[in-house]
């Protein structure tokens, strides 16, 4: 009998710290919206620009303000870009290539970028990396096809089954 009463309480306790964590979460996602966090966003990455401004004015050479933004704007930016990003409207995208078009106008930068090539290229990356064995995500990707035929061949080389 000890054991059931252990179980039962074992039980309550999970279900508690479950409980502690939904309503947790709950009240910061309540909270955090996508429009909060591209305000965050746009605000520390404007005064991030202000600290590339005071480091150029004390002489810093264009290589390194180039490394310093993609150090503290650029990660900022890309962060989780591929679960938020879709969330945006076009206004909140052309701010940010706003951004960095003026990141480039003064020298911070050494060429414009915008957000839709970040977009692409940290999903090639994630998708490269994902498909070697030692990733986490490798298992959710589809089974490696065989080729049966002389054709040419795919660059993911995965089967991907027909609906």
């Amino acid at each position: 009998m000890p054991s059931s009463k252990w179980t039962l309480l074992s039980v309550a306790l999970q279900f508690f710290v479950v409980l502690f964590f939904v309503l947790k979460f709950d009240s910061v996602v309540g909270l955090y919206s996508c429009d909060t966090h591209f305000s965050h966003i746009m605000s520390v990455s404007n005064q991030r620009l202000h600290i590339l401004k005071v480091l150029k004015r004390q002489g810093l050479s264009s290589e390194m303000l180039h490394n310093v933004f993609y150090a503290i704007i650029v990660s900022k930016i890309t962060y989780t870009i591929s679960s938020w990003y879709s969330f945006l409207v076009k206004a909140q995208i052309a701010k940010i290539n706003s951004l960095f078009k003026h990141a480039f106008k003064y020298g911070y930068v050494k060429f414009i970028i915008t957000v839709e090539e970040l977009l692409a290229s940290y999903d090639d990356q994630l998708f490269y990396k994902a498909t070697h064995d030692n990733h986490c995500l490798h298992h959710l990707l589809p089974v490696a096809k065989s080729n049966k035929y002389g054709l040419r061949d795919i660059s993911h080389g995965l089967l991907i089954d027909h609906v």
